[in-house]
């Protein structure tokens, strides 16, 4: 990761009080807005680390990605859904351990050029209309303590122009000896509400994805500020 990414506002995500404002905002567990589709991300069609679910892809996981506005086409779902192509996509999961944590050493040889993440990538991307976008979304509802979503409002939060560099610069994020990103993120969660299922990262994935969105704060933060 460079120096530009290291030094850019992606790290004021510390600031607590804003992150769990945004939080709340975005799972709906303040009293003044309804949930971002995104909320159901984790949940929807069953839960994402559902033991009978974690080494393959269902419709639900196909269902999920479109939470996060990246809807799969019928083709796509048809090719994702093939007997053949989901024996390899099975093969792949199970090298991939559903407790994979992003920023762990263990973690980092699972992302690395030529590990099982990537090459579960390159064998999504041969879906038809399935971009990397849509690889990025899947891979993060199937591994979600692991894979970072990659969207362009994140990567302009993250200043990075593509999912590599956004996976090495998460891992950055979470391998950062000055702090502990992922304890302070569960502790964001639990005091904004959110379940246990939305995992540390996607916490600080929410967070940054809010910052991009609502840069000066969530609508229910302005709401309440005028009362």
């Amino acid at each position: 990761m460079n120096k530009t990414s290291q030094e850019s506002k992606t790290l004021t995500v510390a600031d607590r009080d804003d992150a769990v404002s945004r939080l709340r905002h975005y799972f709906g567990t303040c009293e003044c807005a309804a949930p971002e589709s995104g909320a159901a991300f984790e949940t929807i069609g069953h839960p994402w680390d559902k033991k009978s679910k974690v080494n393959t892809v269902s419709p639900g996981d196909l269902v999920a990605l479109a939470t996060l506005t990246t809807p799969v086409a019928g083709p796509a779902a048809v090719w994702m859904l093939d007997k053949k192509n989901l024996k390899k996509t099975e093969k792949l999961l199970r090298k991939i351990p559903v407790k994979a944590k992003i920023g762990t050493k263990s973690g980092t040889k699972l992302l690395k050029d030529g590990g099982p993440a990537a090459k579960l990538w390159d064998h999504w991307s041969q879906a038809p209309g399935f971009g990397p976008v849509s690889v990025s979304k899947l891979l993060a509802r199937k591994r979600g303590k692991l894979v970072p979503a990659y969207g362009s409002v994140v990567a302009d939060q993250m200043e990075v122009s593509d999912p590599g560099e956004h996976w090495a610069a998460m891992q950055g994020l979470f391998t950062d000896g000055r702090r502990d990103l992922w304890a302070t993120a569960k502790e964001w969660r639990r005091a904004a509400g959110v379940n246990s299922l939305v995992s540390p990262l996607r916490v600080i994935d929410v967070v940054l994805w809010s910052r991009g969105t609502y840069p000066d704060g969530p609508p229910c933060a302005a709401d309440a500020a005028k009362k």
